[in-house]
This record gives structure tokens, C-alpha cells and sequence, in this order.
């Protein structure tokens, strides 16, 4: 979701903690946090890869871990051995598993149980009729069938016109809801909870759950929550709340049994101009009911060139402000692509459990550690937070050993951030 962009003069500074610290792991200032998001559709990790994998300062599983071994069954119970051999290997490295959180993904077991009367015996294995009561409202319908997305049949190269299974459409879920948000909480999580060998769990798709309506993949448009459409309305407010509360009570359960969430694609401070009022989060809500409890946010897609325009900049300024722990993820144009300015952007704002993810796509191919990271590391600490005002667009930030900046101004070509590799005051002048 795109963020915000603020008009006002920043001059960033120190400020009490938003949420409980630390995390229940711990976080080296004296390494470059990179973090690791990936996993093999068909094997077992090798004992190269999770050497590999011990070399990040995270590591999260992916859904498609195990995902064409299993058949797209009982994925999750794989993924959760997978982790304990992970977590065996490298005792201190924290692990996180993934969820979807405002869509239903169809190889969740429990969820499947839910949602399959929507496609058992249809063509082409995806739905042709609405899920069957009592679930029906569970998920966002139109007039025939859910409101659902194949994305995942595409991801893995199944394509959306006829995959080989059922398992990979998801339907959005009905956040407005209540029984579907118990469902989630007393089922869904439940084998998160407990799972030994995990820290968190990263929910994919936070937005998706409030922005439901809106998005209407191939023209599925919903029609099950009144005074809310494609469109807008004010109904579309009980979404909005569904989620925060679900995210909320997630939030409690995992701290319960020592674990976090990391919620994905949240929301803004300011609404994007491109977001109709209907479906814009304000992050400012959210942060005040996970307030005391610990939790990280992140970002997908984030890229330097693009911070101004995007909104991100602005957005990521202020969670630095209130010191909310938070994901920043790069999606490279090549495994060759420089991180430079990439990495500048994440030291500009890093604070403690901020992590970095770069790669080109979410399978152990497509992850590298790269060099800078651990030239990165020698920067130190800050020194202070990020110093600037708009106009012009540009903020800097010293650290015990560098010093990084970013510079918006240019419209042509948009931000450019890099890192200084000399005295900070001499940088900075």
C-alpha cells in the first residue's frame, strides 16, 4: 500500500518506546541485521543452507516451504519441523514461520476445513459457488462466489486458469466478522502457539483484510458487507476495526507463549491521495491498540529511488520517531543489483529490531548475503536520529563510524541516498 508523504518540517528526536522492549530475542547492534525470507518447495533445507541461513541476524520461512512436497496439505506442520532443525543449528537466531492475515490461504489445514465447499467438484479446481453456511460471511462473497485470488497457483507456476489442485485460491477473509476473527485466534494461530523452535510469525496481507472491497481480483467484487463496495461507505469502517482487533488479540496470544507478530503492509499516518477514505488505516489506531506489547511492522518493496514518491519516507520517519520496531524489504532488479543506496535508506532509520530483507524473489535461490552487509556493520551506532527538512526533501543521520543521507529533491530520477565512509562531521557538513 503506498504511504503518505508529509508536508511538514521534521527534526527527529529522541523518544520514549511505543511498544514493550526488548523483544523476547536479542539484537546486536555490533552486526548488520539482515534478514532471510525464503524456502524450498520440494526438500528438507540442507545442512549448507541452514549454515547459510545462520549467517542473518532472522529468518522467517516462507509459505512455500515444503509446499509441493506436502501437495499443498498440512504445510504448515512441515514447516514447523523445518524450523526446530533451524533452530537446532543455530540456537540464538530468531525464527519466524508465515500466516496470512487478511486472506485465507487454502493450505492452512484448519482454514481449508472452512473454505472447500466453495470448490469440491468444481472445473478447473476453483470455486463456483459461495462457501457453504456457517462459514459464508467468514470471507468476503459476491454474488456466486468468494471474493478470491489465485495468486498463489501463479507464484509457483501452476498458473490461475486450471492448477492441479484446490489448495492454492485463497479467499479474503471478513474481517467484520466476529466469528471468523475467533475462529482465527482459537484455531489458525493455534500450532503457532505452540511451536517450540519459533520467536514470531509473519502475517503477509494485513491491508488486505480492510482493503478487501477495493481490491476485487479479476472483477470479483464483494457484496457481504452492507454500505461498504468497491466504491467505499461507511460500512466498510467494520473491517478497518476487525482487523485492528484481530491484530490486537494475535498480538496478546503470541506474547503469551514468548512469541511477536509481524504484521505486513499495515497502514500510513497520512492517507495516500490514491486511497479512497473508506479504505485507509490510519497507523496512528493501530499502534495505539498494541500499545505495551511487542510486535514488529514491515515493509515489502521498498526501494530507495522511490521513498519520497511512495510515501515511505515520511512514514518510516515517524515509526523511527516512536522507535516501533520494523521489516524493510528490497526486491532487487538483479541478483547483481548494487544495495548500496538500499542499505543508506535502512540506516537512516534503523533503531533497535529494525531488519533489512533483500532479494529477487521468496525461494533459497533467490537470497544472497551480500558483502555490504557486513560492510554496513562497521558503521557502529547512531550518533542521533535522522535530521532534515522538506523542502528540500533531504535527511542525514551520523554514525560512530559513517554517516548516510538521502536527498529527494530531484524529481527527474527520484531519491538518492547513499553512505559516507568518513569522519561523521565531516560528512555532514
Amino acid at each position: 500500500m503506498p504511504r503518505a508523504s508529509s508536508l511538514v518540517a521534521i527534526t527527529i528526536a529522541m523518544t520514549t518506546h511505543t511498544v514493550a522492549t526488548p523483544l523476547p530475542f536479542p539484537y546486536d547492534w555490533s552486526r548488520f541485521p539482515a534478514a532471510w525470507f525464503g524456502g524450498n518447495d520440494t526438500v528438507w533445507e540442507s545442512a549448507e543452507q541452514l549454515d547459510a541461513i545462520g549467517r542473518y541476524s532472522l529468518a522467517i520461512l516462507g509459505w512455500q516451504s515444503m509446499i509441493t512436497a506436502t501437495n499443498w496439505t498440512a504445510t504448515l506442520y512441515a514447516q514447523i519441523n523445518q524450523a526446530a532443525l533451524l533452530k537446532a543449528r543455530h540456537p540464538e537466531l530468531p525464527i519466524f514461520l508465515y500466516a496470512g492475515f487478511g486472506f485465507a490461504p487454502g493450505f492452512d489445514t484448519h482454514i481449508w476445513e472452512v473454505i472447500r465447499t466453495a470448490s469440491d467438484g468444481c472445473p478447473h479446481h476453483q470455486p463456483c459457488r459461495p462457501v457453504a453456511e456457517p462459514f459464508t460471511d467468514w470471507v468476503l462473497e459476491t454474488e456466486t462466489v468468494p471474493v478470491y485470488s489465485m495468486s498463489a497457483c501463479e507464484q509457483m507456476g501452476l498458473g490461475y486458469t486450471n492448477p492441479p489442485t484446490d489448495r492454492c485460491w485463497n479467499p479474503m477473509w471478513n474481517l467484520a466478522n466476529a466469528s471468523m476473527r475467533d475462529f482465527f485466534v482459537e484455531h489458525v494461530l493455534q500450532p503457532y502457539l505452540s511451536a517450540p523452535a519459533i520467536d514470531g510469525v509473519f502475517f503477509d496481507g494485513f491491508n488486505t483484510g480492510y482493503q478487501g472491497p477495493s481490491f476485487a481480483p479479476w472483477g470479483r467484487v464483494a457484496t457481504n458487507v452492507p454500505n461498504c463496495t468497491a466504491a467505499g461507505g461507511a460500512g466498510c469502517a467494520a473491517l478497518r476495526d476487525g482487523a485492528i482487533d484481530l491484530a490486537e488479540r494475535v498480538t496478546r496470544a503470541l506474547n503469551q507463549a514468548g512469541k511477536v507478530p509481524m504484521f505486513s503492509n499495515v497502514g500510513s499516518f497520512q492517507r495516500p491521495p490514491s486511497v479512497a477514505p473508506a479504505f485507509w488505516l490510519d497507523e496512528e489506531r493501530l499502534l495505539a491498540a498494541l500499545d505495551g506489547l511487542d510486535y514488529l511492522l514491515n515493509y515489502e518493496g521498498v526501494r530507495a529511488e522511490a521513498m519520497h514518491s511512495s510515501g515511505d519516507l515520511a512514514n518510516m520517519l515517524e515509526e523511527a520517531r516512536r522507535d516501533v520496531p520494523v521489516g524493510v524489504h528490497t526486491y532487487l532488479r538483479s541478483a547483481k543489483e548494487d544495495l548500496s543506496a538500499h542499505v543508506a535508506v535502512f540506516l537512516l532509520f534503523r533503531r533497535d529490531y529494525w531488519f533489512y530483507f533483500a532479494s529477487t524473489g521468496w525461494l533459497d535461490k533467490d537470497w544472497a548475503y551480500h558483502p555490504i552487509f557486513d560492510t554496513a556493520a562497521k558503521c557502529g551506532k547512531p550518533l542521533g536520529l535522522p535530521t532534515g527538512a522538506p523542502p528540500p526533501l533531504a535527511y542525514r543521520r551520523a554514525y560512530e563510524h559513517c554517516a548516510v543521507s538521502i536527498n529527494c529533491t530531484t524529481a527527474k530520477d527520484g531519491c538518492h541516498a547513499a553512505i559516507t565512509w568518513a569522519p561523521p562531521a565531516a560528512a555532514l557538513a
